[in-house]
């Protein structure tokens, strides 16, 4: 359990009649998953804080061409 949060449940209703109602709670691989994220974030921050370097946008020109459905 990601520290801070004791439980997370999605309740999902359907948009048109009967309205049925289903809760769903991410499990334990989402949680871990989201420990490793959270980790590999926090240790970015500190390389760029002591590095004075920020990845960001590429300064180049970046060609963009229409998707193939479009043409």
């Amino acid at each position: 359990m990601i520290s801070g949060y004791k439980r997370f449940i999605f309740v999902v209703v359907e948009k048109e009649p009967p309205y049925a109602v289903s809760y769903y709670e991410l499990g334990e691989e989402f949680d871990n998953k989201a420990k490793q994220e959270i980790d590999k974030a926090i240790e970015l921050y500190k390389i760029c804080k002591e590095t004075g370097v920020w990845n960001g946008y590429t300064e180049e020109v970046i060609k963009l061409d229409l998707p193939k459905k479009f043409i």
